[in-house]
């Protein structure tokens, strides 16, 4: 374990550029402990995590710095939750490490729940390439939680306008998720136009169905609205068949 992470930190340092002001160190040695399951595991140590932490923010590639935030995201424990969501809640922001986390993220199995609140602060500030790339990280989490938080910020009518349409489109994403199917519906009627237009393009990405006005979409949903959750989930899923079909047609065409 040691040989990996030295090896580790040695090539994405040397081969992608250290961090400003810090120089490459071996990796200090991990710790056994026993995971839920019993078997043993590598604990990574404090200084472990802190150099992967500098890959990170350093001045260094896309891909050595989502590798460090990949390496944090392993060790699963509440000081790798804190070190980075300090670095996605920085200020002045670092939009190139923010990102790495999310691509980090977008691709393990094992998000850690205290980088939601995280995550949601980005989203609306970020110009339309990264926000997929905060949507694609914040798909990784239980759909519920992340529904249950982003709900409120789309539907404030309070909120900055650029950060609702974020939050709507990240229930587009959540089409699985029957409720969220419905928080769209309501926002489709929404005084303001911008949002629903969001709205409306949400609900396409959710439904798979092209629906050219909100109106068209309230009518479709209309006779869909009584759907439980698994009725829901089939509707979704032949859609989304459907939808890929046309696509093939399209290219052997």
């Amino acid at each position: 374990m040691v040989r990996e992470l030295t090896t580790l930190l040695a090539i994405a340092l040397s081969a992608c550029g250290q961090p400003r002001g810090q120089t490459a160190t071996s990796a200090p040695q991990s710790r056994p402990v026993q995971d839920a399951t019993g078997r043993a595991k590598a604990a990574a140590a404090p200084g472990e995590l802190r150099d992967f932490a500098n890959l990170v923010v350093g001045d260094n590639t896309p891909e050595a710095r989502r590798l460090g935030a990949a390496e944090i995201l392993k060790a699963g424990t509440d000081e790798a939750g804190r070190l980075l969501a300090d670095i996605l809640t920085a200020k002045p922001p670092d939009e190139a490490a923010q990102l790495a986390i999310c691509d980090a993220l977008a691709s393990t199995d094992r998000p850690i729940p205290a980088l939601i609140d995280p995550l949601l602060a980005l989203i609306g500030d970020n110009k339309p390439s990264s926000a997929e790339r905060v949507t694609r990280a914040l798909r990784r989490f239980d759909r519920v939680v992340v529904m249950s938080r982003i709900t409120p910020i789309a539907l404030d009518a309070g909120a900055d306008v650029s950060r609702r349409c974020a939050a709507i489109s990240v229930l587009g994403s959540l089409s699985d998720e029957i409720d969220s199917i419905r928080t769209l519906t309501s926002l489709l009627k929404d005084s303001k136009s911008t949002i629903r237009a969001a709205a409306l393009q949400a609900f396409v990405q959710a439904t798979a169905v092209r629906h050219e006005t909100p109106a068209a979409a309230l009518a479709w949903w209309k006779t869909r609205e009584n759907y439980g959750a698994a009725r829901w989930s089939e509707e979704v899923s032949e859609a989304r068949r459907s939808q890929l079909a046309l696509t093939q047609t399209g290219k052997d065409a």
